[in-house]
């Protein structure tokens, strides 16, 4: 879902500790391998399509023949 979410420029809200909120693009959320931009404290609260993005024509392709995703593709 992140892939097809960045693929759709959507945008993330993030809420702080203290009730702060802040918004990243869903392409800078995730970081490295298990590793996202939250910072200790934070969560991730919701995330926005841009109408734009949903009227658009889209497609969206699975390279994986395997039902959980696993594939000797590169």
């Amino acid at each position: 879902m992140i892939s097809l979410c960045a693929g759709l420029d959507a945008r993330a809200t993030i809420l702080g500790r203290h009730g702060s909120s802040r918004t990243v693009p869903v392409a800078e959320f995730v970081t490295g391998d298990g590793k996202n931009c939250l910072a200790p404290g934070e969560l991730l609260r919701s995330i926005q399509l841009p109408a734009a993005a949903l009227a658009a024509k889209v497609a969206f392709r699975r390279l994986s023949l395997s039902n959980l995703g696993r594939s000797g593709c590169c």
